[in-house]
């Protein structure tokens, strides 16, 4: 792909401020998405140990890759000529962001209710460990497809067909409820268990956006390799 024009017309004379040509190179969106995923695979039911060191690691990767990238995202999202890049209009460039930084929103709301339900309802969430890993691994599957910036129609369209995890979660706490007594488990496990569901059910729903954000944007005008 040739590179286009570089700069702006400055023959009048006057002071402008020279505008970004490309908004993000494909490694960025690269690296955000793969942390996403880096992150998203840190949350398994883990001894205490492995889980301690699952929360440095996804901090660690929150703030040296999603925090930043999701700043530039902010700054970029102002600064771009659109006229270099006609397919990504000012609408789709912002619905990307936007979804973009709802993903890093939700991300850390999974990260807060999981770490909450894992210290204080350990065996609860021990027992929901075959729940917790399959929709853990089907998650991380989609953002690596997307940092290689290929389609996921198919995972999620796959995914739609199913059981929704609300229903999931219900199915599995009767069973579990099944020869127990009632204060095995407690209102506060439940609050517990159906917090972290509503944040991953959220976060489900923001990367259905990001989904149909990604596919509006035509990633091979973004291809040229200036910043």
């Amino acid at each position: 792909m040739s590179k286009g024009k570089i700069g702006e017309d400055y023959s009048d004379n006057r002071v402008r401020r020279p505008r970004m040509q490309t908004p993000m190179k494909e490694s960025e969106c690269h690296r955000f998405l793969g942390g996403c995923a880096r992150i998203i695979g840190e949350l398994q039911s883990l001894s205490a140990r492995q889980q301690t060191r699952g929360r440095k690691l996804r901090r660690r990767v929150f703030e040296t890759t999603i925090l930043p990238i999701s700043a530039q995202l902010l700054s970029v999202e102002k600064n771009l000529d659109y006229a270099q890049f006609p397919d990504n209009t000012p609408e789709k460039v912002q619905d990307l962001v936007d979804s973009l930084q709802s993903i890093r929103f939700r991300l850390q709301s999974v990260g807060t209710t999981y770490d909450k339900a894992a210290s204080e309802s350990p065996e609860l969430m021990q027992a929901l460990a075959p729940l917790n890993e399959k929709w853990r691994q089907r998650v991380q599957n989609i953002f690596e497809t997307w940092a290689r910036l290929e389609n996921t129609d198919a995972l999620i369209k796959e995914w739609s067909t199913q059981a929704s995890l609300s229903h999931e979660l219900k199915q599995q706490l009767g069973e579990l409820k099944k020869g127990k007594s009632r204060d095995d488990i407690d209102d506060r496990t439940l609050e517990n268990i159906f917090a972290l569901m509503g944040s991953i059910q959220s976060l489900l729903e923001a990367m259905e956006q990001l989904g149909d954000s990604m596919k509006q944007i035509n990633w091979k005008q973004w291809a040229v390799a200036r910043f």
